[in-house]
């Protein structure tokens, strides 16, 4: 039995494909997340409508709120929901900036509401 030849090429160890995902936008209204925690919990209660799915979060109604956002907060709040935060859009260079620190990426998903 003989030997199977050895390529000298290395083995690339993954590959990039590219994908289509169906995306959640949550519009934030508010970036008081206890208020927010409670309306999802009386929206949703113990029903879990979400499998882990990935979520963006539409900042557009409240980009000019002087309150900051808690990014980490938020994911974990939603990650608790059965949500998965993914990233930003609509908001102000401040808050894209804050959610990129919480590892969040910036999106363009043009799911943004049109301000009034």
């Amino acid at each position: 039995m003989s030997a199977v030849p050895r390529s000298n090429s290395p083995v690339i160890p993954f590959e990039l494909r590219n994908a289509t995902l169906a995306l959640t936008a949550l519009v934030l209204k508010t970036t008081d997340l206890e208020l927010l925690a409670r309306a999802l919990e009386e929206q949703f209660g113990a029903t879990p409508l979400f499998d882990h799915d990935p979520v963006v979060l539409d900042l557009a109604q409240v980009r000019d709120d002087p309150q900051a956002i808690d990014f980490a907060a938020l994911a974990a709040m939603l990650r608790e929901r059965r949500m998965l935060a993914i990233g930003v859009e609509g908001g102000s260079a401040e808050q894209t900036e804050a959610a990129a620190a919480a590892g969040l990426g910036q999106t363009s998903t043009f799911a943004t509401v049109p301000r009034a």
